[in-house]
């Protein structure tokens, strides 16, 4: 099993941060270019069958859909967020390829070697026990299967109790803490994801930051 992973050293979570390129025009374009970094991570194929982990309204999921091809499977805790999902499955014409339900992700009803992908973006840090998150995953991935993570990690291992500014910042999202990628690659190698690659993205966040900082 192995994990395709999408780093920022940059500590901003609440609403997705895209990735501009040089030809990207604007902020919708940037988000869908993580979805296509990601992508090309996990190498996905139209036969794949995916878990979209913390799912919001299906964003991912119906990208994948129109993309690839490949079934998806959306999972949030809220379910007004499932219900969107599902009227705008309808409505796309692709609920024949996305199905959602409200569910945690450390705790699924799936049976075992059910998904190829684990798709997690900006979801992974929300999770107050991150060994929970592997050891769920691990049972329900297929052997061969891969975690793709587009999220925020640490520069380095440190303890946020005392630093005001990440106290503050995280608390407001109701995150206990995140990972370094360090502390992350030797979690997932207690539940033997053993191959990672990084790519670090905080430089090509940087005008979503500005923009979403300005708009409020």
């Amino acid at each position: 099993i192995s994990a395709c992973l999408v780093g920022s050293e940059m500590c901003i979570r609440d609403r997705h941060y895209g990735i501009w390129e040089k030809d990207t025009k604007n902020i919708q374009e940037s988000i869908l270019n993580v979805n296509d970094r990601l992508i090309e991570l996990g190498n996905i194929q139209s036969n794949y069958k995916v878990l979209d982990a913390g799912c919001g309204i299906g964003g991912s999921s119906f990208h994948l859909a129109k993309k690839i091809g490949c079934n998806c499977h959306g999972i949030t805790l809220s379910q007004k967020q499932v219900e969107s999902a599902q009227k705008m499955a309808k409505k796309l014409n692709l609920d024949h390829l996305c199905s959602f339900s409200n569910c945690d992700y450390t705790d699924t009803p799936f049976e075992d070697n059910s998904f190829d992908i684990v798709w997690a973006i900006e979801s992974f840090g929300s999770a107050q026990e991150k060994a929970a998150f592997f050891r769920e995953m691990k049972r329900i991935l297929k052997p061969g299967g891969k975690i793709l993570f587009a999220d925020t990690f640490k520069p380095k291992p440190y303890s946020i109790q005392g630093n005001v500014d990440m106290e503050t910042m995280l608390n407001g999202w109701a995150i206990s803490d995140i990972l370094s990628i360090d502390e992350l690659n030797a979690l997932a190698a207690t539940f033997a994801f053993n191959n990672s690659k990084i790519v670090d993205v905080s430089k090509q966040i940087v005008k979503s930051v500005n923009k979403i900082y300005l708009a409020g």
